[in-house]
């Protein structure tokens, strides 16, 4: 374990997935919390310090405007 860090955790709002960020392996793993399943990793190339959820970005809506 790279000296001063810990795996950290963060669970998204919708309470589906929780992701996981791993120093040692320098990737986040995402979690499903009902199947406790690994639904994906992200690899890195650096060891993550910490982990916070920010919530998810919205889609813009396509507005016809008249001009």
């Amino acid at each position: 374990m790279p000296e001063g860090m810990s795996f950290s955790m963060t669970v998204a709002q919708n309470g589906q997935f929780a992701y996981v960020a791993d120093p040692i392996a320098q990737h986040i793993v995402k979690v499903h919390l009902e199947d406790l399943e690994i639904e994906g990793e992200l690899e890195l190339t650096f060891p993550p310090a910490a982990i916070t959820w920010l919530g998810i970005a919205e889609e813009e809506e396509e507005h016809d405007h008249e001009h």
